[in-house]
């Protein structure tokens, strides 16, 4: 095929004839681990390939490897790019966190180096069960200054930067798309609600933006790439932040009585598809929780509520309630985490605990602690009781924290149709 380029100088030589999809995994094999530079030399684009075998193949490589396949020849990288080859591979990427044989998903996180320089880094989770020392982590080349996370879903991140921009961001490609001025603002996005999620109904992506003292909303479209408004949020005005994406909805705790979190707390729900809010449960355990703060996160698709007990004489530092059963009041379980169980810094300094941030497949919580200039990741492990340093990497707080999967979804907006 006319303008076939290999990737590197040494690369093998192609087999020929009789193609398998043994023989091709050996070839690229063979082909990342050779190293070196560009250079015009016969290559594997040849019609003697099963389309299949090379598109299953293909679908199953990380994303870097994908970026190094586009430049083999003209073929593969209109391949790549096709929307059905983005899909398959996302569903790859989904398919192996929930059967526990993905290690690609990764911790977006901003690294606090010296108080002045914020830089946004990630690393993969699945690292930091290892930790001999130090975890490898890479900076990110991130559109603006990155103030808020507004949610994660499929890859992409919907960031707030310092420019007042609103962008969806896919840190595996580099890609970027800044989305138009909204009218929904308020003057302190802590007074804000906001979210991102993925409504499989009409393979759209849609962020979520509204106001808690305007109770304006309005809801962007990737497709069509604008927003439109939705009316105004009525009888579920007490949430503010950024909604946890589950089962296509994107979930809030609503604060109750007084404007405090207490048991006539609910969480509500926005669903994506519906586009309209409901009342999912009541949070009545948290009657007898003396919680200085409550959070939420999710946990392969399902919802878990923490607590934090930041009193020094507590013995419980997190109480995390996880629903086992989407939707279901009797299906919460209770785990806590005792404060006499997490490392502490060598001296009684102020501590600060973020998380949790996730529960791993494992049994680990992984959550941060920071104290003057010492702050590292913190993994837990619920069976045993016992935690241990995971990295020793100083964090900002969890508006800066998000976790995401590598994927080739693209962020790019308004041409009518999406990859999934």
């Amino acid at each position: 095929m006319a303008g076939c380029m290999a990737i590197c100088s040494r690369m093998p030589p192609p087999p020929s004839q009789i193609y398998s999809a043994d023989r091709l995994r050996n070839w690229l094999r063979q082909l990342f681990f050779s190293g070196g530079v560009l250079n015009k030399q016969p290559c594997l684009c040849s019609e003697s390939w099963n389309d299949d075998i090379i598109v299953e193949i293909l679908s199953k490589l990380p994303v870097k490897s994908l970026l190094r396949c586009r430049s083999v020849c003209k073929s593969w990288r209109a391949l790549i790019s096709r929307s059905y080859f983005v899909k398959k591979h996302l569903n790859h990427a989904i398919n192996g966190i929930d059967n526990s044989t993905n290690c690609t998903i990764r911790l977006l996180f901003l690294h606090n180096k010296n108080f002045l320089e914020h830089h946004p880094e990630s690393m993969l989770v699945d690292s930091l069960k290892d930790f001999v020392g130090h975890t490898a982590s890479k900076e990110l080349d991130i559109p603006g200054i990155l103030e808020v996370i507004v949610g994660s879903c499929n890859g992409l991140i919907c960031l707030k930067a310092g420019c007042g921009g609103v962008f969806l961001w896919n840190p595996c490609t580099g890609d970027a798309s800044k989305l138009p001025e909204q009218t929904v603002s308020d003057a302190n996005w802590g007074d804000m609600f906001f979210g991102f999620g993925y409504d499989s109904t009409t393979e759209d992506y849609k962020v979520i933006l509204g106001g808690t003292t305007t109770t304006k909303m309005e809801v962007f479209t990737l497709k069509k790439g604008s927003w439109r408004n939705v009316g105004n949020l009525k009888d579920y005005g007490k949430i503010s932040g950024q909604g946890w994406l589950s089962n296509g909805a994107l979930h809030w705790i609503e604060k109750g009585r007084d404007d405090q979190y207490s048991s006539t707390s609910r969480i509500i729900l926005f669903n994506l598809a519906e586009e309209k809010f409901l009342e999912m449960v009541r949070l009545s355990f948290l009657s007898n929780n003396k919680c200085s703060q409550i959070g939420m996160s999710t946990i392969r698709n399902s919802l878990f509520v923490y607590c934090a007990h930041e009193v020094i004489s507590d013995p419980i530092l997190f109480t995390i309630w996880t629903m086992e059963e989407y939707g279901v009041m009797e299906s919460w379980t209770k785990v806590q985490i005792h404060r006499d169980c997490v490392p502490r810094p060598p001296a009684l300094l102020d501590i600060h605990y973020i998380g949790p941030i996730v529960i791993l497949q494992n049994g680990e919580v992984l959550m941060t602690w920071n104290s003057g200039n010492l702050s590292s990741f913190i993994l837990y492990n619920l069976h045993k009781k016992k935690s241990r340093i995971a990295s020793r990497i100083r964090v900002c707080d969890s508006y800066h924290q998000a976790m995401y999967i590598e994927t080739l979804v693209s962020p790019i907006t308004g041409s009518g149709e999406v990859d999934i």
